[in-house]
């Protein structure tokens, strides 16, 4: 989870994710036969979670997107230093 840490810049925020459990291309893959790309499941809660602590870790939380290409959705957030980062299929092969 280190990896992660520096990417993201923000412990507490790296503890919320690495107890979102993340850990496979399925958790951030719409389904191959949803017609209407339907956000995964813990993806949806994560965002809720996001969006509910966004104050505490003064975070702009934008709404999930899917990469069309690669039918994987992801989180982006801006932080307090204006950065924008991305919670995806690619950071969570960081860990």
């Amino acid at each position: 989870m280190e990896r992660v840490d520096k990417r993201i810049r923000n412990e507490r925020l790296t503890e919320v994710l690495a107890r979102a459990e993340l850990l496979h291309r399925t958790d951030f893959a719409s389904k191959a036969d949803d017609v209407e790309r339907e956000i995964p499941s813990k993806i949806a809660d994560l965002y809720t979670q996001l969006l509910e602590q966004a104050d505490e870790f003064q975070l702009k939380v934008a709404e999930p997107r899917e990469d069309e290409e690669h039918h994987t959705w992801s989180i982006c957030f801006t932080d307090a230093q204006g950065a924008t980062r991305c919670i995806d299929w690619n950071l969570a092969l960081e860990r």
